[in-house]
């Protein structure tokens, strides 16, 4: 079995930085596990199986930042030549 709970949230500060923390949390249950030791009289693995509920938990966080920036841009003749049309208001 499978849980998984995600949780995300968005938050802008200072009216132009959008901030989305998030968190996910995952939990799988198993209902055996197999225990392992090592049997030095066979130089052996010696592996059991134990029945049972068992969890195993994974969790990740991140954050993530973005913005829009608006501007003008006059590109330079001398590179781009006369590719560039000058419009007029």
């Amino acid at each position: 079995m499978q849980h998984t709970i995600p949780v995300s949230a968005s938050f802008t500060i200072f009216n132009y930085l959008n901030l989305t923390p998030s968190f996910t949390f995952t939990d799988r249950m198993y209902t055996n596990k197999v225990m392992q030791s090592w049997d030095a009289d066979r130089q052996a693995v010696v592996r059991d199986t134990v029945n049972g509920f068992y969890n195993v938990y994974n969790w990740n966080f991140s954050v993530s930042a973005n913005t829009k920036l608006y501007g003008f841009w006059v590109p330079n003749r001398k590179i781009f030549g006369d590719k560039i049309q000058a419009t007029s208001p």
